[in-house]
């Protein structure tokens, strides 16, 4: 999902930057004679900076929680087990904070009972992983272009998707294990996820 979510953003902010740089040219041209205009211009060139950096950082932080929900809504699912992780890439987003992006090799199984082996690629927040192979569910497109990790939390908070879940479940034989997205991707086992729960009461 991270790449689909990152060409997305690009082209919103390639067609944003165009439209801020024909808008800025045009008030400095019919105005640059104008002392009071061209102050003004200079206001609003950075009210624009910062308004154009405020959008793409909106997008950064909630496109792809959108996309994974909107997503799960439509039933859009699959299981999917992640047989194995390696790093791919680092990457920095608009605020240059350092992001490390790792290929995922799954094997997807689809509602029609279709089994897809693909890899998919997700920044990943916590590089400890010891708990693969494991199952989660994903999101899945008949292009196979928007395949992402939902969030377990989200699984359990979405009533609708039960008899889909069932459906896998009857299926297939799963381990699953717990995927949470909090300024990245963090792949769990549900062993380690209660034991850290128990501490924290304590």
């Amino acid at each position: 999902m991270y790449i689909y979510i990152q060409q997305k953003i690009n082209k919103f902010m390639i067609l944003l930057l165009l439209c801020i740089v024909v808008i800025l040219l045009g008030f400095y041209f019919l105005f640059k004679n104008h002392l009071i205009n061209t102050i003004t211009f200079v206001i609003l060139f950075v009210l624009i900076t910062f308004m154009f950096n405020y959008i793409i950082r909106f997008l950064e932080q909630n496109l792809e929680h959108h996309t994974i929900y909107k997503m799960l809504k439509r039933k859009q699912i699959a299981l999917a087990t992640i047989q194995s992780i390696e790093f791919y890439k680092k990457s920095r987003d608009s605020s240059f904070t350092k992001k490390f992006i790792y290929k995922l090799h799954i094997l997807m199984k689809t509602i029609e009972s279709e089994v897809i082996e693909i890899d998919i690629y997700e920044n990943i927040r916590d590089s400890q992983i010891d708990c693969l192979p494991g199952d989660v569910y994903v999101t899945f497109d008949k292009e196979l272009k928007r395949i992402g990790i939902i969030p377990t939390l989200m699984i359990q908070m979405t009533p609708e998707i039960e008899p889909e879940i069932r459906h896998f479940e009857k299926m297939y034989e799963t381990h699953y294990i717990v995927a949470i997205r909090k300024k990245g991707l963090s792949l769990k086992s549900i062993t380690n996820v209660m034991k850290e729960i128990k501490n924290k009461k304590k």
